[in-house]
């Protein structure tokens, strides 16, 4: 039977691409569908302004667009945006604005209009914020990536350099997956020595 994952990323984080990259792999080698869900890193350090009114924030565009796309297309539309702005972003040294959010969306066969009417509709906010705080209150999260199994445990990571391909990329799935469910496992860490990519 197909496990259904939830994947919470931020589009502007490198970190959760390349996770999210190796998340694309496992679906090909594990009985694993992704769930595509948005955290937002801004909210994490939010003041007293909401930073998700900020239309001109970096990823604000981004995040509520793919609200609107889940909401108007399912979960499909956001992990193919989610992976065309990703490719631009991450891969391209595109800036993440409005209008690579455009592009991204064209790029996938959708309207580019949906990044104006996302930044039109106030409801598109709480979509975003109801998505980050499922995942705060499902499993604590405070960063991205944060993956969250169908039993209700959650782990943040894993926060990988580079993505694994095929069978290595199950492997690692297979060791992650055996952590997420570890009753009374909290945590692994050690220095970064290098940058995403």
């Amino acid at each position: 039977m197909t496990e259904t994952v939830r994947f919470h990323f931020d589009p502007v984080c490198p970190w959760a691409w390349q996770s999210s990259r190796w998340m694309r792999e496992v679906e090909q080698t594990r009985d694993v569908a992704v769930d595509w869900r948005v955290f937002s890193l801004q909210l994490v350090h939010e003041d007293k302004e909401d930073p998700l009114a900020d239309r001109h924030a970096t990823g604000t565009a981004a995040l509520r667009t793919l609200a609107l796309a889940r909401r108007r297309f399912g979960n499909d539309a956001v992990g193919r945006t989610y992976e065309a702005i990703g490719r631009r972003v991450h891969d391209g040294d595109e800036e993440l604005d409005p209008e690579v959010v455009r592009r991204s969306l064209v790029d996938v066969g959708l309207d580019p209009g949906l990044v104006d009417q996302a930044l039109e509709d106030d409801s598109t906010m709480d979509d975003v914020r109801a998505e980050h705080d499922a995942a705060v209150r499902d499993v604590g999260a405070f960063g991205v990536p944060t993956i969250v199994l169908d039993s209700g445990r959650g782990l943040f990571g894993p926060v990988i350099a580079t993505a694994p391909g095929r069978e290595a990329a199950g492997e690692l799935w297979d060791h992650v997956r055996f952590l997420i469910d570890a009753d009374g496992f909290f945590e692994l860490k050690r220095e970064r020595d290098r940058k995403p990519g």
